[in-house]
């Protein structure tokens, strides 16, 4: 990108649709939090989820209240047995990393680290003295969702300085931001949903790995996944 000659209204028209993509999607995070309220009292029922939904209202700057849904359900420590259930699975599951085929290296690698974090919260909660964990699952889930309306509102502006300026129509850029933010929009709800369904029919034993793992790092490679997409279109001068 260095190297690219980009014409200055190109930057321009960029930089206005970043901040105004940003600025749009402020606008319209309270109207999806009532929505994703509502998708969360309705799945709540055939999951099995008790305590309801709530809202929790954070105050940006003083100017704008946003609001955050979030279960109301509870989490338990891991008991004895879950330690040591756990702990016998992911020793087992460290062996059979051993044998996994060449080809599946990637693989081998993603399980060994993805059994390691399990690992540091097993002997965090074998070690520490209890009701010592400092998150609640309620807290977990409002904090999942909150992070995901900061990755909503990031999104146009990242789009700007990473995509809006490379030679490709403004309709198809216009295209892939709408369904990359509706695409995140649907799955963050839903994201939430299957932590706090894990995390209460586990134990906060595994609330450390889901979102080190499974949290932030699903919507980074989500928007890795588009943007690969959208570069694969071809140029506008190319077309024309």
């Amino acid at each position: 990108m260095v190297g690219m000659a980009i014409p200055r209204t190109t930057i321009l028209i960029a930089t206005v649709l970043g901040l105004g993509g940003a600025v749009a999607v402020v606008a319209a995070l309270n109207p999806l939090a009532e929505l994703w309220a509502r998708a969360f009292e309705a799945l709540a029922g055939p999951l099995g989820i008790p305590g309801g939904v709530a809202m929790q209202g954070t105050s940006v700057l003083g100017l704008h209240t946003l609001q955050t849904p979030f279960y109301l359900l509870q989490a338990a420590p891991p008991s004895a047995l879950m330690l040591r259930n756990v702990a016998i699975v992911a020793g087992l599951l460290l062996l059979a990393t051993i044998v996994v085929p060449q080809r599946f290296v990637p693989l081998r690698y993603f399980l060994r680290f993805l059994i390691l974090l399990q690992g540091i919260s097993l002997g965090y909660f074998a070690l520490a003295p209890a009701g010592g964990f400092p998150y609640t699952l309620p807290s977990y889930v409002a904090g999942l969702v909150g992070m995901g309306q900061v990755v909503l509102v990031l999104l146009p502006v990242i789009l700007a300085i990473t995509y809006y300026l490379f030679d490709i129509s403004w309709a198809r850029k216009l295209l892939l931001s709408i369904l990359l933010l509706g695409h995140l929009a649907v799955m963050i709800p839903l994201q939430a949903t299957v932590h706090a369904w894990l995390i209460a029919r586990g134990s906060l034993l595994f609330l450390p790995p889901l979102f080190l793992v499974f949290g932030i790092l699903v919507h980074v490679l989500v928007f890795v996944a588009f943007y690969g997409w959208g570069m694969s279109w071809p140029s506008a001068r190319r077309r024309a």
